[in-house]
């Protein structure tokens, strides 16, 4: 009996010790798993924040439904302000077009042109549409779609002004035009200074005042102001004879949003649509390379 009670006893003992020892790999496991997890999490922060100074700006647009679009709001017919005080031009409606495109609606945000890429680079919006030449200065700083318009440039006085009829004729005069801008950099070249001014229509009161010289301007901006207003008293002297192109910029390394903008503005290449704008507010279709035809 005494024998009996012993091996009941040892027989229970051992049931607990099993049970006991069956315990501690569960609690291990678990413990293992969780870990686990919050090595994979802590992984994944890394790449996350490794990767969040190059965001992936196509998949955040196609996110949010929106693209910002930076652009001057005052330089007719390209940016501006119609009689009902509505954003409209060129380069308006082809951004709007490459953000239907896109399977997005466009933000416009009007910005000065002389900080329109610190507008970019402080993040107000993703991509820019105002005329900007992708020059090797700003090809530094920025990606280039494709071109959409064509143009050439145009030196521009007041009608009775007869002393500047070249290029050659601004050493020593003034150009009224923004500060940084293609204009500028050609006006310099020529030796002229030049007047800080924002926008086409604060170019031409400088100019109509007598309070500066010349401005330089798209032959299809020049063409579209006299146009509207034949008494202007403007007139334009000489045009350079380079191609000027337009190219919407994008940061740096964003290749996705850089391809869909090209694909979008092949698209409407192909389909007539930039020849529509062109000619709805040009009266020439600017968006391809006639030299090149």
């Amino acid at each position: 009996m005494k024998n009996m009670k012993w091996l009941a006893t040892a027989l229970l003992a051992t049931v607990v010790l099993v049970g006991c020892g069956a315990s501690k790999p569960a609690a291990e496991t678990k413990n293992n798993t969780t870990a686990a997890a919050e090595q994979n999490t802590a992984a994944e922060k890394t790449t996350n924040d490794a990767g969040g100074a190059q965001e992936d700006d196509l998949a955040r647009i196609q996110a949010s439904g929106v693209i910002r679009v930076g652009t001057e709001g005052t330089f007719s017919p390209r940016t501006y302000h119609d009689e009902s005080d509505k954003l409209v031009g060129y380069d308006v409606e082809v951004a709007a077009a490459i953000a239907e495109k896109l399977g997005v609606k466009a933000e416009f945000i009007e910005t000065n042109w002389d900080s329109i890429v610190a507008g970019m680079d402080a993040d107000k919006f993703d991509i820019i549409a105002s005329d900007m030449t992708p020059t090797e200065e700003r090809r530094e700083k920025f990606d280039f779609s494709d071109s959409y318009s064509f143009i050439h440039r145009q030196l521009v006085v007041h009608k009775d002004n007869d002393t500047i009829k070249t290029f050659e004729d601004l050493k020593g005069h003034t150009v009224a035009t923004e500060v940084s801008s293609t204009s500028a950099s050609i006006a310099e070249r020529y030796g002229a200074s030049v007047t800080p001014v924002q926008g086409a229509e604060s170019a031409n009161e400088m100019v109509l005042s007598h309070r500066s010289d010349a401005m330089i301007l798209p032959e299809t901006t020049i063409a579209t102001m006299l146009k509207v207003n034949p008494d202007l008293k403007l007139k334009a002297v000489d045009t350079l004879s380079e191609t000027e192109e337009a190219a919407i910029p994008v940061r740096k390394g964003q290749t996705r949003l850089l391809e869909a903008i090209n694909k979008a503005l092949a698209e409407l290449e192909s389909e007539g649509k930039l020849t529509e704008i062109s000619n709805k507010y040009f009266n020439v279709d600017v968006s391809s390379d006639s030299e090149k035809k």
